[in-house]
């Protein structure tokens, strides 16, 4: 799934803090294709009134065409950074109407979002009782009419999310400071979750299929073809890569994300479930890949920070070898997830306005 880039951690969103765009109306900038056109292919969309100050940070959307999902998190001034109440919106068809959905109220900061079907979503966050903060995940088998949550058996903050069917889904987050990554795992559609280990870092997981999964994170790719059973570490010739995210259609993935020491967009491909992966330089236009969404193994769609520190959203018809230059349609806008559906309609969200945090959706057309 896409991943927004607070659902890195509190580490990670350290080092990449300060992203914010300055221009949306900037022309294509260096490293953009020069076929690309100028013109933006995307365009936002009309969010219910009464949602101030709220942060999208996932959205995902039904792989056949359909219902769509996002879910954020309130930050006002006063009382972002801490537990922030969640919100859920949701559309029956991309680039259509948006609507409100209710929430378990103790349900907040919302991190990602997977819907394997138009009926079945599930999102990650944190639920909280008695003064105390636990990790949890939201599922909804009616379209997000409403939502229930089951016991997890883990406390960390759960920041990647890939729900492959509707009876499988793999969530991955860590415990703070230095405690090693875990991952937690479905067989009956959400009632009950196992758990495993895995290396400190690891902050995204994307599934091709219920027993095929990639997870990731600063300097490390994990692979797993056996159900999660076992996962083992992909060791990369490059180690300061912070694959942020990863987008595994079929048994070819794409994962993308920066590199610290030079500031440029990364990106690592396979053809093989992860068993080998090839680094090679991300788009050339951006400094740091967001979040990546593959419908199919050619189409990907990709959205970060410009060299310029302006949003951008890359194309690519060629599995991540080459990528076309998309401007954001929004100025002063921050884009954290993005999702399209087998048809090739995509959905990107985030924020505008970095003073008030007003919740931005934007659709291709």
């Amino acid at each position: 799934m896409a991943l927004p880039r607070r659902a890195l951690g509190p580490v990670a969103a350290a080092l990449l803090a300060g992203l914010a765009v300055l221009n949306g109306a900037l022309p294509a900038p260096a490293g953009a294709s020069p076929s690309a056109p100028a013109a933006s292919a995307w365009k936002q969309q009309k969010v219910p009134a009464g949602l101030k100050h709220v942060v999208l940070t996932g959205v995902s959307c039904a792989p056949r065409g359909g219902r769509c999902v996002t879910a954020g998190y309130v930050c006002a001034r006063a009382s972002c950074g801490g537990w922030e109440p969640g919100r859920i919106l949701v559309t029956t068809r991309p680039g259509r109407r948006w609507g409100v959905r209710r929430s378990p109220a103790p349900f907040g900061s919302p991190q990602a979002v997977s819907c394997p079907t138009a009926s079945a979503c599930f999102i990650t966050g944190t639920k909280k009782a008695n003064g105390k903060k636990t990790a949890a995940i939201l599922r909804t088998v009616n379209g997000g009419r409403t939502w229930s949550a089951s016991p997890l058996p883990t406390k960390a903050t759960l920041t990647g999310l890939s729900c492959p069917s509707t009876r499988t889904c793999y969530a991955v987050g860590t415990t703070g400071g230095a405690a090693a990554s875990v991952v937690i795992m479905t067989r009956n559609g959400g009632r009950t979750w196992k758990l495993r280990k895995l290396p400190a870092g690891v902050t995204a997981v994307t599934c091709a299929s219920p027993s095929s999964c990639v997870a990731l994170g600063y300097g490390l790719i994990l692979t797993t073809t056996d159900g999660g059973t076992r996962w083992l570490n992909r060791h990369l010739p490059r180690s300061g890569d912070l694959f942020s995210t990863a987008s595994c259609p079929s048994a070819r993935c794409v994962a993308v994300g920066t590199t610290i020491d030079e500031g440029a967009a990364s990106e690592a491909t396979t053809r093989n479930h992860g068993a080998t992966w090839k680094l090679r330089p991300g788009p050339g236009f951006m400094k740091d890949v967001i979040a990546i969404w593959c419908p199919t193994p050619a189409r990907c769609t990709a959205i970060g920070v410009t060299l310029d520190n302006a949003p951008a959203i890359g194309v690519s018809s060629n599995g991540g070898l080459s990528w076309h230059y998309r401007k954001d349609p929004v100025r002063d806008a921050s884009l954290y997830g993005v999702t399209c559906d087998h048809a090739g309609q995509c959905v990107a969200v985030g924020t505008r306005n970095a003073h008030r945090s007003e919740p931005l959706i934007i659709a291709s057309q």
